[in-house]
């Protein structure tokens, strides 16, 4: 009763709440309920910071502010640093992205570890310095508790990011991949922002970074061709083509 009482008094709650929400997402996830793709979030911070979320939320709604994108309707966001530029050295997303390896990683699983990370230095701080469980005093740890989730996400974090690189683009020798076809993943495919799902022969699936040529566009589930490669960012310029049968 007093870990019960300890893991769920004011100041414990909410983190509390949040791990067994998450604990919960993975269980569903092991019996097969949901998958890890559920939520559909992809990071391309090559070279600009793109997050896209395909929440299957409508109507769609797109907002366009200088260098920022905000599309809801499976809600696309790209960042950039500012004045239409896609350096993501602008971008105050980019050290983040970086340091917890979001390139990398699911960000399903760098989600995890931060709250595991939040929750575990919250109790602990809270049974050492708040023994009344006073919700006011435990914002006190708010701080230091980013910190330390911060930390401890990175730390495990790291064996995910090695295996990610290990099956990245870039393993599989990038220039022999012109010509493949694939299906947009993104709600869109800009100049500047778009993923797709390619398969290359006797390979598993894999996503990749891709553009289109100024004034066009794609939209999720259309069929793109790979025509060229960018070695300077790390993209493949894509057109729009169609299956062909075999």
């Amino acid at each position: 009763m007093e870990t019960i009482y300890l893991l769920f008094n004011e100041a414990n709650v909410f983190p509390t709440l949040a791990m067994t929400a998450i604990v919960a997402y993975w269980m569903l996830m092991i019996v097969g309920v949901v998958g890890m793709d559920t939520l559909d979030i992809d990071i391309d911070v090559d070279p600009g910071v793109d997050i896209d979320l395909d929440l299957d939320v409508a109507p769609e709604v797109e907002v366009d502010t200088g260098g920022s994108v905000l599309d809801a309707g499976g809600a696309d966001i790209e960042l950039d640093g500012g004045g239409g530029s896609s350096n993501a050295g602008n971008s105050p997303l980019r050290p983040l992205v970086e340091f917890l390896y979001m390139s990398d990683v699911p960000v399903v699983i760098v989600g995890t570890a931060l709250m595991l990370g939040f929750w575990i230095s919250n109790v602990t701080l809270n049974l050492l310095f708040n023994p009344t469980g006073s919700f006011a005093l435990s914002l006190l740890w708010f701080v230091p508790n980013c910190i330390v989730a911060l930390l401890v996400a990175r730390v495990v974090v790291i064996p995910a990011a090695a295996i990610g690189r290990k099956s990245a683009p870039e393993d599989r020798g990038r220039l022999k991949m012109v010509g493949l076809k694939g299906t947009v993943k993104t709600d869109k495919v800009t100049e500047r922002f778009g993923q797709m799902e390619v398969k290359p022969d006797n390979e598993p699936e894999i996503t990749l970074n891709i553009r289109v040529a100024a004034g066009h566009r794609l939209t999720k589930g259309d069929v793109a061709k790979i025509i060229s490669y960018n070695h300077e960012d790390g993209t493949f310029l894509v057109e729009q083509t169609k299956w062909e049968n075999n």
